[in-house]
């Protein structure tokens, strides 16, 4: 391509690096953890408005490099993990029992991060001990999760704390050891066309499929599908569970100062102890269009 003579790498152009570039080989095999960083650090470095960490079609398996390490891989603020879809295919390394990614700020936050059409595997079958969360997000602003795959990890598929105007959209969470998705301490949440099905896998009654937790405020669920299939879950071990596990479909924390929660839609039928569990403490939640949701009970199947 060429700008008045001059040519351009529409990679530098749109700020996007692919981890395969920077050694990552994506056979299932070889730790791609280091390329990842790499990749990382080179939109850091090259101060990315919004860099792209671009990641092809393959399985990435991934470690933390020091065992004091929380979690396989920190994002910092303006970037963003892009596949194509579940076959961009990040998975936990065997006997790692870390997080797989995690903001770089815990304390003094990070902004404009997002993940966009991946899988990430927690490979709980293979961790066999720990409550490590999949993905965790804190003190984080302008987060997008979308069309993400978060399975089989030993605690929440996705944990968010303090994250003001998150947006979940067709975030699929199954096969967690808790909960599919957990919040605490976010406010106007949006999750649009989410599925949290057949999680609390490592202890029925553990988790549901939405968990909104302590000042998860003003949240508008729409379109959420969220039930548990009975132990028929996508590992051989997981046929072998007998009666349903996920506790709810959504979930609000009991006397956590859950408020205001909009609910539209969806289906949150067949679930272990019941569809809706309200805290019932806070002011009414508005829910439209209940006909699959079983109504809006605490603990009534």
């Amino acid at each position: 391509m060429s700008n008045y003579g001059r040519s351009i790498d529409i990679y530098n152009l749109l700020q996007i690096t692919n981890v395969q570039d920077h050694g990552a080989e994506g056979n299932g095999n070889v730790d791609c953890t280091l390329a990842f960083q790499s990749a990382i650090q080179y939109l850091v470095d090259v101060k990315a408005v919004q860099g792209i960490v671009w990641v092809p079609s393959g399985t990435y398996l991934l470690r933390a490099q020091r065992s004091t390490m929380s979690s396989c891989l920190t994002i910092p603020s303006n970037i963003t993990i892009q596949g194509i879809g579940p076959a961009s295919h990040l998975r936990l390394a065997n006997s790692e029992f870390k997080t797989i990614f995690q903001n770089s700020d815990f304390s003094g936050g990070n902004s404009n991060i997002a993940l966009k059409n991946l899988r990430i595997n927690g490979n709980r079958l293979n961790n066999t001990s720990g409550s490590a969360d999949g993905v965790i997000f804190n003190n984080v602003t302008d987060l997008l999760i979308e069309d993400v795959v978060i399975d089989n990890c030993r605690g929440d598929g996705l944990w968010l704390d303090g994250c003001p105007w998150l947006r979940c959209t067709r975030v699929y969470a199954h096969d967690n050891g808790r909960n599919g998705i957990g919040t605490s301490n976010c406010w106007f949440a949006q999750f649009t066309d989410c599925r949290t099905i057949s999680n609390a896998r490592t202890t029925a009654g553990t988790g549901s499929g939405l968990s909104l937790g302590l000042l998860t405020l003003d949240a508008t669920i729409v379109n959420l599908i969220s039930y548990d299939e009975s132990g028929q879950g996508g590992n051989p071990e997981d046929q072998q569970l007998t009666g349903k596990r996920q506790a709810y479909g959504v979930a609000e924390g009991p006397n956590e100062m859950v408020d205001r929660t909009n609910l539209l839609g969806g289906y949150l039928k067949e679930n272990l102890t019941g569809h809706y569990l309200r805290d019932w403490g806070r002011s009414v939640s508005f829910i439209m269009d209940d006909t699959n949701l079983g109504g809006n009970n605490a603990g009534n199947a």
